[in-house]
């Protein structure tokens, strides 16, 4: 799991040294969703669509981020719902929706 160290000291409101990937998987029918490891995604889908899913999701971050930090504008937190759209991993909802 990709997961930059956080600085002793660090303050609320500052940089990180790097996006962080936080996998996440449905909870049971009206609650929320449940954060796991990188471990456990790769236990649900396996090796290589668990990394996949990882680069997808921090490459779309990063692109966005640099975007919209050309418009003083900080991504803070975000979440990417992926799926299997005929066989092909893809992004399908909340892509940088403003409730996320």
């Amino acid at each position: 799991m990709y997961r930059p160290e956080l600085r002793d000291g660090m303050l609320e409101e500052r940089h990180l040294a790097g996006p962080v990937f936080t996998p996440s998987t449905k909870a049971e029918l009206g609650d929320h969703a449940i954060n796991i490891s990188f471990e456990e995604s790769v236990n649900i889908i396996g090796k290589e669509n668990a990394e996949r899913a990882r680069d997808l999701s921090l490459r779309a971050y990063m692109r966005a981020s640099e975007q919209a930090a050309a418009r003083g504008i900080i991504i803070a937190d975000t979440k990417f719902e992926l799926g299997f759209i005929d066989g092909e991993l893809a992004l399908c909802d909340e892509v940088l929706t403003p409730d996320s």
